[in-house]
């Protein structure tokens, strides 16, 4: 299973921020075991390839505000648990019942889980950052939107859309989960991946 980078999405921004250099080396496709199982997680350790690059991001300095809508939760806390997390991260945001996502999107979306819905965070992000931070700082705004196992189980295919908003545009990178195949843990340490790759 692949992990790709939905191409042609760039908009005008304000040049009011800037953005690092190190923030245009963005969607890196990277391969997953399809066979991934909860027991083959360790929850205490993390990886040291994404240590590693959560370094990396901490060490840019690029202040980022991220709004997840609850899938994406493991990504945000590597950023928090790796040493550097104040440099860079400026607010984290988890609009999880509806009327809390309505009020931060100023709108209801089409449809909840979506490459747009990722996309309107990531900006609403990005505005946060600016109003938090001074002129001319470097930032970012993330967000991440996604169907994952759950209790009922969903009826749609499980997925996932994360999206990044900068001076020099928009990304956005998503997945699609085979049902069943993993845990809801197995599913966020994915989930978790691509937001910390969309960032760094």
């Amino acid at each position: 299973m692949f992990i790709r980078r939905i191409s042609g999405i760039q908009q005008k921004l304000c040049p009011r921020h800037r953005q690092q250099p190190i923030l245009s080396c963005m969607a890196h496709t990277f391969r997953t075991h399809s066979n991934a199982t909860h027991s083959d997680v360790k929850h205490d350790v993390i990886d040291h390839t994404i240590e590693d690059l959560v370094r990396q991001i901490h060490s840019c300095r690029t202040k980022a505000a991220v709004f997840v809508t609850g899938g994406g939760s493991q990504g945000v806390s590597w950023l928090l648990s790796v040493p550097g997390a104040s440099a860079t991260v400026t607010e984290v945001v988890v609009p999880y019942s509806r009327n809390s996502l309505l009020q931060l999107l100023g709108k209801e979306p089409d449809q909840y889980c979506s490459p747009e819905t990722a996309l309107s965070l990531a900006k609403a992000g990005y505005q946060r950052a600016a109003a938090l931070t001074n002129f001319g700082t470097h930032i970012v705004g993330l967000g991440a939107t996604c169907a994952l196992a759950s209790e009922p189980p969903k009826r749609g295919n499980h997925r996932a859309y994360v999206a990044a908003h900068s001076s020099s545009g928009a990304r956005l990178l998503s997945i699609k989960l085979a049902k069943g195949s993993r845990s809801r843990w197995g599913e966020e340490q994915l989930v978790g991946q691509l937001l910390v790759k969309v960032r760094g």
